[in-house]
């Protein structure tokens, strides 16, 4: 919404910024917002109130909150989407044998979030599919065995960053920056958080050309 009031009248100070984004909004037609992946309805519920008509569309993993609104279920992708999807992500950047992608799409329950990110971790460590099932089914018994085809999405997720987690193993310092930045918003993180008073002695350097966030 800040954007939105910058792009709409660049220099707007900030704290009038979110204001005149929604007095535009309401003001105007012919425009959609996209509010992604909101956890609570009552974070959004007065910004809902402001804009009148049905040019809002949000998108949550609750099933319910939204009682005034129309909603439609999402179901997991069929299994031709999920191997599509698997199939693009392995050979994005150079050939590579796609060979047990189907039965990784299956064992994830076609579940696309899971396949791109089992896609990813292969396409990144040249994992072959076959060799990713094998340690896909390993963790651990006592908390991974059941399919993932009767289980929740967050469970499949779990499975899926247990492995990146242990291929991490050997790069201490990456898993820990890792850890460190899960308690945070996933976009667009300061890389001040990871450092100290630029006086400070035992503050890292800080590369001349690095972006300001991560």
């Amino acid at each position: 919404m800040a954007a939105l009031a910058r792009a709409l009248q660049p220099g707007l100070p900030a704290e009038l910024q979110i204001e005149r984004a929604v007095a535009w909004l309401a003001g105007h037609d012919g425009w959609l917002l996209v509010l992604d992946n909101v956890e609570d309805p009552g974070h959004i519920r007065p910004l809902l109130d402001r804009l009148p008509g049905d040019r809002v569309l949000v998108t949550t993993r609750r099933a319910t909150g939204l009682h005034d609104a129309t909603a439609i279920r999402l179901d997991v992708s069929n299994p031709g989407e999920a191997l599509d999807l698997c199939t693009r992500i392995l050979t994005h950047h150079s050939p590579r044998t796609t060979d047990g992608a189907d039965t990784v799409c299956a064992e994830l329950g076609h579940l696309a979030l899971a396949v791109k990110q089992a896609a990813a971790y292969c396409a990144e460590t040249g994992t072959n599919p076959h060799d990713y099932l094998d340690m896909l089914t390993q963790w651990p018994a006592t908390m991974f065995a059941t399919s993932a085809t009767s289980t929740d999405p967050k469970r499949t997720i779990a499975r899926i960053w247990r492995l990146t987690l242990n291929h991490l193993t050997d790069t201490p310092l990456a898993g820990s920056l890792l850890r460190i930045l899960a308690w945070y918003a996933p976009d667009n993180i300061p890389r001040d958080l990871l450092y100290t008073s630029p006086n400070h002695p035992s503050s890292p350097p800080r590369p001349a050309d690095s972006p300001p966030t991560a």
